[in-house]
């Protein structure tokens, strides 16, 4: 069992290390099962999001040595998201959607992720050339 964890955990770590990468390998793989472009977007998004999530999480903990933990910030800033939507949606329905609540912020949270990775690569490169 701790075999196919180890493996697991490989593949995310190659995965995650050129998260654009895997946005087109994703992509790829999704339109040759699909045959659709907007489905195949849409299912790179969300498995990149996941990937983003990590790589971003370990950025800010790296770059910024950040002792609440990256992960935990990431996290936080998803919750707030998810609010703020939740109760976008409640005020002009009457009521929550969760399923429409997470993609939505999952989406979102692929964007902001994505402009966040590469300003923290920008930072992680100047601060390894000035160091």
């Amino acid at each position: 069992m701790s075999v196919i964890v180890d493996w697991l955990i490989q593949v995310y770590g190659y995965l995650a290390l050129f998260p654009f990468i895997s946005f087109i390998f994703f992509w790829f793989t999704a339109f040759i099962w699909y045959k659709d472009k907007k489905k195949s977007t849409k299912w790179a998004m969300d498995l990149t999001a996941f990937l983003l999530f990590g790589t971003v999480s370990s950025m800010l903990d790296v770059i910024f040595r950040i002792s609440f933990g990256g992960f935990w910030v990431v996290l936080l800033i998803f919750l707030i998201a998810a609010g703020l939507v939740g109760n976008y949606q409640n005020r002009l329905h009457g009521a929550v959607d969760l399923k429409k609540l997470i993609k939505i912020i999952w989406r979102i949270g692929f964007l902001v992720l994505s402009c966040v990775y590469f300003l923290l690569l920008i930072v992680g490169i100047v601060n390894h050339m000035l160091s």
